[in-house]
């Protein structure tokens, strides 16, 4: 029997003042792509929701897409998964994916 790693998915409103600043703590300049309110209480602060997804032990994942079964997460503490997009439409504006081989971060906007 093999031991199963386990994930945590976090949320925050980017109109907070932990949303902004963990957003630019991962994504550094690219939070500047995020779109921002231009009316209302929220104005000038930016548009969606941040999530992100940490490693919180190491183990075994299993992927039914790859031929290997799957791969060993040893990354612990890591943030291998974020992005921010819009609660309602759920258009993501910017997202990253640490790749498990070689932790390259793979980042996306939207067009």
């Amino acid at each position: 029997m093999s031991v199963k790693a386990t994930f945590t998915t976090k949320y925050a409103s980017m109109q907070s003042e932990f949303g902004e600043s963990y957003a630019s703590k991962l994504f550094g300049d690219f939070i500047n792509k995020v779109p921002k309110y231009s009316k209302g209480k929220n104005k000038g602060k930016y548009k969606g929701q941040l999530s992100w997804t940490k490693v919180d032990s190491g183990g075994f994942v299993k992927e039914a897409y790859n031929a290997n079964g799957g791969y060993v997460e040893t990354r612990k503490g890591w943030v291998v998964e974020a992005e921010i997009k819009d609660v309602f439409t759920h258009e993501v504006y910017v997202s990253f994916k640490r790749n498990t081989s070689d932790n390259e971060v793979v980042i996306n906007f939207a067009n």
